[in-house]
């Protein structure tokens, strides 16, 4: 029998080896030694020697065993399992995941040892031992592959086949996993199997035991929440690829990081480049290709603001936003106070969690006593009913603006003309926070505030930049003049991290932010200023402000089509390539549906919607201040037809949940 049914819900599953995986030594060879009538040494032999196939060997070696049936079994009770496997095989029912054991080895030895341990629930695929009679046994090999194309009594990769899922974890350390170590998306491998991996180009991971298996990645510095995420080994253009050749549609994109297509032929050439003249240099020192980007994106922002500035760079987004930090404490004497929104998000380090506006990232970690103070964002779609989305931005800058009316509202000492906070930090539409997309009037309220108390705009566009919403910068469509930008992700298409900020000449100068104010190692980062000035020209030398329009208008249509269709999006909104789907309770299309957001993503990670004849996979992300959006970033390079089969995915998986 194959294994058995598993819930349907889960992404993973797992393939499990026994004899030396599992089980301290091979159980088969211990029976083998104690109880098989001279010669089975001699046939092993042959086996190793490549004269005979497993099957074959082992079905002669059974012949010779003479022993009963309690006694073999009190024997094979004693055999010893890695003492890590009992908590792997929890861990795995704990999240669902289908784990099966399949061994060319014996069945009834197996199900004798995992019974004694109190593991007897897990399925087992082995050769099947048959009892004749008396002291005599014979070799069935029920799970042979058809035909005879391998050797072994239980071939994996014909097991592999009738899961009900493909492949993706593999653990095992011998022969027998050698053919189906390549159809994992994961392999953990022991003994023989490391050196058959290495040599064939497989990916995998060396472990000694099951403890291993867990022992060495920290989950602290990812963002997937589950204990197995999903495994990739390739990727070009809008797709991603597993080890078993499955395309995925990539809706998120690196979350904008990759806004120009995985293993863009342009930008890879000039990391290439750079690797081959230039890949390092230490940060005391400048290198042409900084010089440059820093000069074109100064010099873009002076065109378009007015305001001549100058450029500082780093490495991460999060870490341009502590920069940013350092320079508005700088230039307001030391003010540490700074207004953002609710649902923003500014990155997880210390200064960046404080402006960040989920207490998630701030509660394990003591006393914030520089949280920013958190405005209402113009959420329209979750706005008290009667006002036009135009008003509602009117009465949001004008709840900021009554802060300021009395020195009793907290902020503001109208004796003297100062606000307690230096900056207000913004994106100009809200990443994490579902890709809100504000009225077009509202920033030039909200700046007119700020300019009136002295306070600073400091625009976050490490996610909206570089022509993700059809223009450099996202705040251009709103016709305001930041003081401050703070950049990264698509700059280098995610090749390599590099991060920074534009800030207005008066804040940044050498005589107000001397050398050293800030530093990182690796700020002067040549392979990554190599590749964003070549993303820079890029962008420059072709249009992409009406292309990223027209296709944003089109994918547009597709959600809105979709939600015509399917009573469980409550909203769809997008500004260029940045679009948001928002999953909603098919009573009301409003209550949010954050159950059937987790489905949607899990339901796309098994590659296993079809159009045109061709299974795929979704990649997607998930945002909102309920969890329930469906953030949508796709390569800007995305073509019409890509588009077309973005939407008709869509469309299935909606259906498929709706109907969960």
């Amino acid at each position: 029998m194959p294994p058995a049914q598993h819930p349907p819900t889960s992404l993973w599953q797992a393939i499990v080896d026994f004899d030396g995986t599992i089980s301290l030594k091979d159980s088969t060879d211990r029976v083998l030694e104690r109880f098989a009538a001279p010669g089975w040494e001699e046939i092993e032999a042959e086996w190793l020697a490549g004269r005979i196939g497993s099957r074959a060997c082992m079905a002669r070696q059974v012949d010779l065993l003479r022993v009963l049936p309690d006694v073999l079994d009190t024997f094979a009770a004693t055999t010893q399992i890695d003492p890590g496997f009992p908590d792997f095989a929890r861990l795995c029912r704990r999240h669902a995941i289908p784990l099966t054991i399949v061994s060319d080895g014996l069945d009834r030895t197996i199900h004798t040892v995992m019974a004694r341990a109190g593991l007897g629930h897990i399925p087992v695929v082995a050769n099947e031992l048959r009892w004749m009679g008396g002291d005599r046994w014979r070799l069935l090999s029920p799970h042979a592959a058809p035909g005879g194309t391998c050797g072994s009594g239980t071939c994996k990769c014909h097991v592999a086949a009738q899961l009900a899922r493909p492949l993706n974890l593999l653990v095992g350390d011998g022969r027998s996993d050698f053919c189906v170590a390549g159809e994992a998306d994961l392999v953990f491998a022991k003994a023989s199997l490391v050196a058959h991996c290495a040599q064939a180009g497989i990916p995998h991971h060396p472990i000694a035991d099951f403890a291993d298996a867990r022992a060495y990645c920290s989950h602290g510095d990812t963002v997937h929440y589950t204990q197995f995420p999903k495994i990739f080994s390739g990727c070009e253009g809008s797709f991603m690829l597993d080890a078993a050749g499955n395309r995925f549609l990539d809706l998120q994109m690196w979350y904008s990081a990759v806004n120009f297509g995985y293993a863009n032929p342009r930008l890879n050439a000039a990391l290439k480049r750079q690797i081959d003249t230039l890949p390092q240099v230490a940060s005391q020192y400048l290198h042409r290709e900084k010089i440059e980007l820093a000069a074109m994106i100064a010099q873009d922002a002076e065109a378009k603001f007015g305001a001549k500035g100058r450029v500082h760079f780093n490495v991460g987004g999060a870490q341009a936003v502590e920069d940013s930090l350092k320079i508005v404490r700088n230039a307001s004497n030391g003010k540490s106070l700074m207004f953002a929104f609710e649902g923003g998000y500014h990155g997880r380090t210390l200064g960046a969690s404080a402006i960040t506006s989920s207490y998630r990232y701030r509660r394990r970690f003591g006393h914030f006593g520089e949280r920013a103070q958190f405005i209402p964002f113009p959420y329209h779609f979750r706005a008290p009913k009667g006002m036009s989305k135009e008003e509602y931005g009117e009465h949001c800058v004008a709840q900021f603006a009554r802060l300021f009316e009395s020195e009793y509202n907290g902020v503001w000492d109208p004796k003297v003309g100062q606000a307690e906070y230096a900056a207000f930090y913004v994106e100009p539409l809200q990443g994490t926070g579902g890709y809100v997309i504000p009225p077009p009037n509202f920033f030039k309220g909200l700046k007119k505030v700020l300019d009136d108390h002295g306070i600073l705009l400091v625009v976050d566009e490490i996610q909206m930049g570089f022509y993700r919403t059809g223009k450099l910068w996202s705040i251009e469509h709103f016709g305001v003049q930041p003081d401050m930008i703070v950049f990264g992700k698509a700059v280098t298409n995610g090749l390599n991290p590099l991060s920074g900020v534009w800030a207005k000449e008066e804040l940044i100068n050498p005589t107000i932010f001397p050398a050293g104010s800030t530093h990182s190692t690796f700020n002067a980062n040549p392979l990554g200023t190599a590749v964003a000035l070549e993303a820079m020209k890029m962008m420059a030398e072709e249009e992409y402000e009406p292309m990223v329009m027209a296709k944003g208008a089109y994918f547009l249509e597709g959600l809105r089509d979709l939600q015509r269709r399917h009573r469980i999006i409550g909203d769809v909104d997008g500004l260029g390539m940045a679009l948001r789907m928002e999953i909603c309770e098919a009573h009301d299309s409003y209550t949010p549906a954050k159950r059937l957001v987790d489905l949607m993503c899990d339901e796309g990670m098994k590659a296993d919607l079809e159009v045109a004849g061709r299974r795929y996979g979704l990649v997607l992300d998930i945002g909102g201040y309920h969890k329930n959006v469906i953030t949508l970033a796709p390569a800007l390079t995305m073509s019409y037809a890509e588009i077309d089969l973005a939407i008709a995915l869509l469309d299935q998986l909606l259906a498929r949940v709706a109907a969960a």
